[in-house]
């Protein structure tokens, strides 16, 4: 009797561990489950904010680059139509082609009646405004764009965008507004644009080609159940 009941119990206390073993495993599995299930979850997120972050970085540049360029032009060398050698004809096919509003266009029309001696400063002249109104449009493009999408910009990215953008507004006033301050200051508020302009693509490319973090780690066999 005395080595039955011995017995007994240690079936009974073997029986009680491996159920508390199976229950211990159990709940492991199922802590290791949900800390899957939300590293997957957050991978997931991680990945789509990312890719749209990518797309919103590339597409944001390229609106900033095409202002930049186009206020560029505007202030160093620019190899336009040769005004010089229009005829009539020509300048109101160029005309039309710009869709230069008819109370701009009669001054040139104007001019060519009377000899044509002061169709090439005017067309000049409107070439200057046609180009200033397109980067102006672009500038205003990039802008919306960034005001649209600042939520997936770090904050290296912000103050380098920032920066680019009030360097282009800087180019921008002078242009619009200020005739008198041309000549003697555009070319260095210009470079100044340029140099934003370089600094941003720098931190863009470098964030975009950073690799993705690390998921959290999975638990040893031997890790408490949470």
């Amino acid at each position: 009797m005395w080595l039955f009941l011995q017995e007994r119990v240690k079936n009974l206390a073997r029986e009680e561990s491996e159920r508390s073993l199976a229950d211990y495993r159990h709940q492991h599995d199922l802590a290791l489950a949900a800390l899957n299930a939300e590293r997957q979850r957050t991978l997931y997120q991680y990945s789509l904010f990312t890719a749209k972050q990518h797309r919103v970085y590339a597409s944001l540049f390229a609106s900033y680059r095409k202002a930049v360029d186009l206020y560029a032009g505007l202030v160093g060398v620019y190899i336009g139509p040769d005004f010089t050698t229009f005829t009539l004809e020509d300048a109101k096919k160029w005309l039309q082609i710009n869709d230069v509003a008819p109370g701009q266009a009669a001054p040139v029309l104007d001019a060519f009646e009377r000899g044509g001696r002061d169709a090439p400063g005017l067309l000049n002249g409107i070439d200057h405004r046609l180009r200033a109104g397109r980067a102006s449009e672009a500038f205003r493009r990039a802008k919306n764009a960034e005001a649209l999408n600042v939520l997936y910009f770090s904050d290296e990215a912000q103050r380098s965008l920032s920066i680019l953008r009030l360097a282009v507004a800087a180019v921008a006033s002078i242009i619009q507004f200020d005739r008198q301050l041309v000549d003697r200051t555009l070319p260095e508020k210009s470079r100044a644009m340029e140099q934003a302009a370089g600094e941003l693509f720098r931190v863009l490319r470098t964030e975009l080609r950073q690799e993705p973090a690390a998921g959290p780690a999975e638990p040893g066999p031997g890790a408490p159940a949470a």
